[in-house]
């Protein structure tokens, strides 16, 4: 026999080990398989980037919230077009309309309004500026409007109730701006898991008592 072993040739000292080599993907598969979702928790929506969501986050309103104008121009009444109309006031984005005591566009009148601003009650189009003559307190309009022309209905880009992130997504700045813009708060997560590393062996030592001889 070879020195220092047996009649085949091994080492003395090889031994079967009692856990027997698996690969890599089955490894995976065995903890998968005895992993189990974290409890749910809710949190501020900005602070859920990097996390699971735990269940579907519904719009709870539609947006935009109303009737919204797409372009700078006058809020009109389409019955009224073509033809001369009297300003009494503007709607601004973040700003309804303000007039002398009017809130709402009756026959024959109008109002200024900017891009992203609610569309005043009683009207129902708006007419871009380049589009408009404007001779002191009238507003000449030279063709017919639609109704609905350059305005956006209220839950144009998201209608109440409407499923926005659903469960198992990973939370990004993407989600983080579809939950802001549908007016949500809060969102309901997975809690993040706790981990802990464990290192394991007889030549491994504490820092600051490595015995040059025992350890590399």
């Amino acid at each position: 026999a070879p020195p220092g072993g047996g009649a085949s040739g091994q080492s003395d000292f090889a031994m079967a080990h009692k856990y027997p080599m698996i690969s890599m993907n089955e490894a995976v598969d065995r903890v998968i398989s005895r992993a189990h979702p974290l409890p749910q928790e809710s949190v501020a929506f900005v602070d859920a980037v990097g996390r699971v969501v735990a269940e579907d986050f519904v719009a709870p309103r539609p947006h935009p919230p109303f009737a919204a104008s797409v372009m700078d121009g006058y809020a009109v009444r389409s019955a009224d077009c073509p033809g001369v109309v009297t300003l009494i006031g503007a709607s601004r984005a973040g700003a309804p309309m303000r007039g002398a005591g009017n809130t709402s566009i009756q026959p024959g009148q109008c109002a200024y309004i900017t891009t992203g601003a609610p569309l005043p009650p009683g009207a129902d189009a708006v007419v871009p500026a380049e589009e408009c003559g404007v001779d002191g307190g009238t507003v000449s309009i030279d063709a017919n409007v639609d109704a609905g022309k350059w305005v956006r209905p209220v839950g144009f880009d998201i209608k109440a109730g409407e499923t926005l992130v659903p469960a198992g997504s990973l939370v990004g700045a993407h989600e983080v701006g579809i939950v802001a813009a549908a007016g949500g708060g809060e969102i309901c997560v997975h809690r993040k898991p706790k981990l802990a590393l464990l290192s394991t062996g007889d030549e491994l030592a504490e820092a600051g008592e490595v015995e040059p001889d025992a350890s590399s």
